[in-house]
């Protein structure tokens, strides 16, 4: 595999990552007003809508975690901040499947 493709793979796995992160917080805003709203015309209780906004908000901090902490396809470390355009050690541009010769 060359190093293009590598890349090409790399930035696939980061948009999944990053697409997991986005859903897991529309669902953390979402899910658990509903469960509460429902369960509280049905049941009377509030119960399920803190259950469901636990569920949720552990998901959505693992899933940022894990963006947060993606390696940089170049050099390995962790790439930075999501909104950052630049890798914070090698200077990789975000969705940049070129390397320079030698690397």
């Amino acid at each position: 595999m060359t190093n293009s493709q590598l890349y090409s793979q790399a930035w696939l796995n980061y948009r999944k990552v990053r697409n997991r992160a986005l859903a897991w917080l529309a669902a953390f805003a979402v899910v658990p007003l509903s469960a509460a709203y429902t369960s509280v015309r049905i049941m009377g209780s509030l119960l399920p809508g803190f259950v469901a906004a636990f569920i949720t908000m552990s998901g959505a901090v693992y899933s940022m975690w894990q963006l947060i902490t993606w390696a940089c396809p170049r050099c390995g470390e962790v790439f930075g901040a999501p909104v950052k355009r630049r890798c914070r050690n090698c200077s990789l541009a975000k969705w940049d499947n070129n390397s320079p010769e030698g690397t």
